[in-house]
């Protein structure tokens, strides 16, 4: 039987990797031939990280360590002409197969384990330095290094960890890096703007193009930027918390990347010169989130951002602008230049001509609307935005806003028109718990035939309206209802039995016409009930 090409088999393990659920079989692979082991453990150990989860996690990252570590002791066994391996000793490798009661044995036992037969840091192109150091601590519990008895713990687990860290910097031809974690994690790595510092010169002395940077909640200041700038320069994606970051620092570092696609600020101050800087990434950037930023500074429109017409996404979530400025003035030049995929202005003010006019410009395009309420608790009426979105927006999936009265009949109107395109709708709203919303209850059951996640919290409706829910939309699998005097447990049953497929997902607090033994009874025709009378 004839091998299959080589750019073949690279295409299809390369397929497996993308897979999350079949990176096991890309494990399986090694074993298959020589050409398929040598392209298997390429992707195996590009993202390593990715392995790292599950209840044995602290297992897979200490023999991934210990892999590593026998990787800077020992000179790399591959042939540098053939790219395949010299040796026939097993690798060490941190995925492993269950099959029934049998699993791999221990990879790192044995002599013959001892010496890799690739140099694993070497293959590596992502680099998550909080997994590293998460993986060197569970590594540190579960060996015993008999030289080190007496070395401080931290220090010990340090020193380990910036080993590798400075073998990735030398050693890998690294696309990806993620700096700092964007949450909360037990064992938080002891970076500094040094260490940032390190990584930048030693992959632009190697002339490695980071494409993927992600400083997540790192504490980023200018002299953090100042490492960065004019050393990683051509980035696809960076992400950065620029709370401690100066205006003018941030934007000469907008302003020396030239490959830029997706870019996230969160937490800046005062950004107007960052904003004007994004016009420099006019050919490039697609994705734009700006998240939790102050403004205030800003006194021209956004004409930065305008002149980025690939722009497809936008996120402006928790914005601060100056108070009593018309905000319509800022952002319509982007409303008019960019067609847009994506908008996002939760808890951000969004002008009602603004939203017209991005549904008019985007039309077809446009696919997830959300325009939740400030954090002021006022929001503009956007009568007119949400009917340009029935007459323009003909491919919606996806609409969220917290639904003022004078907004139904238009809200209606939008159902009417495109409501069969949408997967989700998020209308739940406070400001229409004193009024009769049975007629966009009906408009919702009329025309939602695809609609998968429905909130309607605070809605007020008859139960015939309602009966158009149970009847129209089928395929609901995540409902939530927040003070819902309508809702009863006999609507629920019916509803939840009469979808095509159970529902995934019931949210329910204080509806009082539901009580403890009713909840309890969903609970065996819903997989999921989250509830307040369950706390």
């Amino acid at each position: 039987m004839g091998s299959l090409n080589g750019d073949i088999q690279d295409l299809i393990l390369e397929m497996l990797f993308e897979d999350p659920y079949a990176r096991f079989t890309l494990h399986s692979c090694l074993f298959l031939n020589r050409e398929f082991h040598v392209i298997a453990v390429k992707y195996l150990y590009k993202d390593p990280w990715t392995y790292l989860r599950g209840a044995d996690s602290p297992i897979r990252a200490s023999k991934l360590i210990t892999t590593y570590l026998h990787c800077l002791q020992t000179s790399t066994n591959v042939d540098k002409n053939s790219g395949e391996p010299s040796s026939k000793k097993l690798h060490l490798n941190i995925v492993e197969e269950h099959r029934g009661n049998q699993s791999d044995t221990s990879l790192v036992d044995g002599d013959t384990r001892t010496i890799p037969t690739w140099d694993y840091v070497e293959i590596t192109r992502n680099l998550h330095i909080p997994a590293l150091y998460e993986c060197v601590v569970h590594w540190r519990h579960t060996s015993v290094d008999e030289e080190n008895e007496t070395e401080d713990e931290e220090i010990y687990i340090n020193r380990t960890f910036f080993n590798i860290f400075r073998a990735f910097i030398q050693k890998a031809k690294l696309q990806e890096c993620t700096f700092a974690d964007s949450m909360e994690k037990p064992y938080p790595p002891p970076t500094t703007v040094a260490h940032l510092n390190e990584l930048a010169i030693g992959l632009h002395a190697r002339n490695i193009k980071l494409e993927y940077l992600n400083l997540g909640y790192f504490k980023c200041n200018d002299e953090a930027l100042g490492c960065l700038t004019g050393k990683i320069t051509h980035l696809k994606t960076f992400k950065v918390k620029a709370q401690h970051c100066s205006d003018e620092a941030l934007a000469e570092f907008i302003r020396s990347q030239q490959a830029l696609v997706k870019l996230k600020i969160r937490n800046g101050k005062n950004i107007h010169r960052t904003i004007s800087a994004l016009g420099s990434l006019s050919k490039t950037l697609v994705k734009l989130r700006i998240l939790g930023c102050n403004l205030e500074s800003c006194s021209e429109p956004f004409q930065g951002i305008a002149d980025c017409t690939k722009l497809r996404s936008l996120y402006m979530t928790s914005v601060k602008f100056q108070p009593n400025v018309p905000l319509a003035n800022f952002l319509m030049p982007i409303a008019e230049n960019c067609i847009f995929h994506n908008i996002d202005f939760s808890k951000t003010v969004l002008p009602d001509i603004v939203l017209a006019e991005i549904a008019k410009n985007s039309g077809s395009t446009l696919i997830k609307v959300i325009g939740g309420r400030p954090d002021n608790g006022t929001q503009e009426n956007c009568a007119l935005g949400i009917s340009a979105l029935g007459i323009y927006a003909s491919n919606l999936k996806y609409f969220e806003r917290n639904i003022l009265p004078s907004e139904v009949e238009a809200m209606i109107g939008l159902l009417d028109s495109v409501g069969h395109s949408l997967n989700r709708l998020d209308i739940g709203s406070i400001d229409l718990a004193s009024i009769d919303t049975s007629d966009l209850i009906c408009a919702i059951g009329r025309n939602c035939r695809e609609l998968t996640i429905l909130d309607i919290s605070f809605y007020n409706f008859s139960e015939d309206s309602f009966e158009q829910i149970i009847t129209g939309c089928t395929k609901l699998q995540d409902l939530t209802f927040f003070s819902n005097p309508s809702i009863n447990y006999d609507l629920l049953v019916r509803l939840a039995k009469g979808s095509q497929g159970p529902l995934q997902t019931l949210k329910i607090a204080e509806c009082h016409n539901i009580n403890f033994e009713e909840i309890k009874l969903l609970e065996e025709l819903v997989e999921d009930v989250e509830s307040d009378l369950l706390e």
